[in-house]
C-alpha cells in the first residue's frame, strides 16, 4: 500500500512540476531567453510531454531559438501527436501534414497519403485549418483526385470556423 500512495505523490509531484517547467519555458521563450526556453522544451519534449514537444518542434520548423531543422520539427511533432493532449495533437497533426505534404525533412514515398490522414484527424479534433487544407486539396486535385462536393463541404467547415478564404472560395464555386 505504501508503495501505491509513493508512486501516486511520485506521479503527481512530477505533473505539477512538468507544468511548472513548460510555463517556465514559455515564459522565457516570451522573454526572448532562448538558451533557458530550448532547454527547458527538449527536456520536456523528451519527457513526451506534449505540449512542450509542439512548441519545440515548431521552433525547430519556424527556426526560433534554434536552427531551422524540419527532420528535428517532425520527430517532435510526432511526440506531440502521440500525447494525451488533444489541443497539442490537432496542431501537432496539422503542421506535421504541413511538412509532409511539402517534403520538408524527409523523402518517404507515401508522405501525401499519411499528410492526408493527418489533416483528417486534425480537422476531426475541431481544426478548421485542417478543413481548409483538406478542400484546397480535393477542389485542386491535389495528390487525391478531384471532388468539387466534399471540397465544398470542408470549405463549409473552414468558413463557419471565420475563415475568410474558405469563405470567399465557397461564393466562387458554382453551387
Amino acid at each position: 500500500m505504501r508503495k501505491i500512495l509513493f508512486f501516486t505523490a511520485f506521479f503527481v509531484l512530477f505533473l505539477f512540476a512538468s507544468d511548472d517547467e513548460f510555463k517556465d519555458a514559455v515564459r522565457a521563450f516570451n522573454e526572448n531567453d532562448c538558451q533557458k526556453s530550448s532547454q527547458i522544451y527538449k527536456k520536456l519534449a523528451e519527457q513526451n510531454h506534449p505540449k512542450a514537444a509542439f512548441n519545440y518542434a515548431w521552433m525547430f520548423e519556424k527556426g526560433q531559438c534554434v536552427n531551422q531543422d524540419y527532420k528535428e520539427a517532425r520527430k517532435f511533432y510526432e511526440i506531440a501527436l502521440n500525447g494525451d493532449d488533444i489541443g497539442s495533437k490537432r496542431l501537432a497533426a496539422y503542421r506535421l501534414g504541413l511538412l509532409l505534404f511539402t517534403k520538408r525533412g524527409g523523402d518517404e514515398s507515401n508522405e501525401n497519403e499519411r499528410a492526408i490522414k493527418l489533416w483528417q484527424l486534425s480537422h476531426e479534433l475541431g481544426y478548421a485549418q485542417a478543413a481548409m487544407g483538406l478542400g484546397t486539396i480535393y477542389l485542386q486535385g491535389i495528390i487525391i483526385k478531384k471532388d468539387e462536393n466534399l471540397a465544398r463541404d470542408y470549405f463549409n467547415i473552414a468558413c463557419k470556423a471565420k475563415i475568410k478564404e474558405a469563405c470567399m472560395i465557397l461564393s466562387n464555386l458554382n453551387p
